[in-house]
């Protein structure tokens, strides 16, 4: 198995066209036969509500259940299943929970989500107040891919932010249950677990069922089929985002161990075979070398398959002139995860704009970011980080504006708001001031 990587140089005349292409190829991830589908099993779970549930967690998770009730899992399940892990993974949840939910109680207190009020010169009083969002819906993905890290990073910052009730989904194909996911979700504190997967899982958040309430908003990841409900169920609820293939970008001076920058590569490759590895560097005999270790290393990697296939269709080596070229061509690729491995690499971040998260400095690899740093690992893809921001705690909050307009304001007011009304050809907004002069 040997791979050549796809290698682009900054100078080349054509250089920008051939990387909005590699990108434009990445991100047509939509599938009009799946969106289809999708609009059919929430349609029926719309109409049909447990009926449905029942009918296509048998189909697709192959097991022969009669009654939703069955598929929820109890408080004291989630606890029992503290007992199947070891010491060591249970250390490990509880370190990445403290401080997942560490980081997030600091994000809540310096990102003004306290509220505010203020009293203008004629006693009218304007504020601003903030309230968490009522239910919530935590999707998490089974089968082959459980994640209890997805669970601790959707969960906290809803707890932090005061959301009394969260429902998670977590499919379990073939009725295979696993322990460190539910081990998570009792850390985490949820309310209620369904083992519900796919969009009819996305549908039944948001319709509701007989025995699943709907909720107000929906956040996790999934597979395409739970991207593409949670699209179409946008505005009857809210959504956190439309998650796509993992993706990092490295920044590299060549003076990072070769061997860990593969391995940092693999990590992105191994999630999905639309996974998107690239390498940023401005050294020509460092990128030959991170190329042959990566077909050194290759053969022994347990997701060798998918490792391969990722880097052969999606994986990049970008040769630049400088490390301030490379983060201009960061911030065009707009990645989820950036590292930059430099020598002094706050020099750099002044230069970055567009990234999911930033991590620093040779020994600051993002699979720790991806556990236990503390910072979310939800985050923006398919370039949205132009305009996305990572899951955090000011996504489970809702913010109400307030007015109080006294009897000397509402007439000096007034007549500004009556002219603009007129202007506007909206004759009862200006009469509905008036009236009250």
């Amino acid at each position: 198995m040997k791979i050549k990587i796809k290698k682009l140089i900054s100078k080349d005349e054509n250089f920008k066209k051939k990387l909005y292409l590699i990108l434009k190829k990445k991100n047509n991830i939509l599938n009009e036969n799946v969106d289809l589908e999708v609009a059919k099993i929430l349609d029926n779970v719309k109409k049909y509500g447990d009926k449905s549930i029942i009918e296509y967690t048998n189909f697709f998770d192959k097991l022969n259940i009669s009654c939703v009730s069955s598929l929820k899992i109890s408080l004291n399940e989630l606890k029992k299943s503290l007992k199947f892990i070891s010491k060591k993974n249970l250390d490990s949840l509880y370190v990445a929970a403290d401080r997942i939910r560490k980081f997030h109680e600091y994000q809540k207190l310096n990102s003004g989500l306290e509220g505010f009020s203020y009293i203008d010169k004629n006693g009218n009083t304007f504020s601003q107040r903030i309230l968490p969002i009522k239910r919530i819906g935590v999707y998490v993905p089974g089968g082959t891919a459980s994640y209890p890290s997805s669970v601790l990073m959707n969960v906290i910052p809803a707890k932090v932010a005061g959301v009394k009730e969260i429902i998670m989904m977590v499919p379990t194909p073939h009725g295979i249950k696993n322990p460190l996911v539910f081990a998570a979700a009792y850390i985490s504190g949820i309310n209620e677990v369904f083992t519900i997967g796919g969009a009819q899982a996305i549908g039944a958040l948001c319709y509701g069922t007989k025995n699943i309430k709907k909720v107000d908003k929906i956040v996790g990841p999934g597979n395409i089929y739970v991207s593409s409900a949670k699209r179409k169920v946008f505005g009857s609820v809210g959504i956190d985002m439309i998650a796509g293939p993992s993706e990092i970008v490295i920044i590299c001076d060549g003076n990072t161990n070769p061997e860990w920058i593969v391995m940092d590569l693999f990590a992105q490759a191994e999630h999905d075979i639309l996974s998107q590895s690239i390498l940023i560097c401005p050294d020509e005999k460092y990128l030959l070398i991170i190329e042959k270790i990566i077909n050194k290393r290759i053969n022994n990697m347990l997701r060798k398959n998918i490792i391969y296939k990722s880097i052969i269709n999606y994986g990049l080596f970008i040769k630049t002139n400088n490390l301030k070229e490379a983060c201009k061509i960061s911030n065009i690729i707009a990645p989820e995860h950036l590292e930059i491995s430099t020598k002094n690499p706050n020099k750099y971040l002044k230069y970055i704009s567009n990234a999911g998260s930033i991590f620093l400095g040779s020994f600051s690899s993002e699979c720790i970011g991806d556990y236990c740093a503390g910072p979310n690992h939800v985050l923006p893809t398919l370039q949205t980080s132009r305009f996305s921001s990572p899951l955090g705690v000011y996504d489970f909050i809702k913010r109400s504006s307030i007015t109080y307009i006294n009897k000397i304001s509402a007439k000096k007011l007034g007549n500004f708001a009556s002219n603009l009304a007129l202007c506007e050809g909206l004759q009862a907004h200006s009469m509905s001031v008036l009236s009250r002069i």
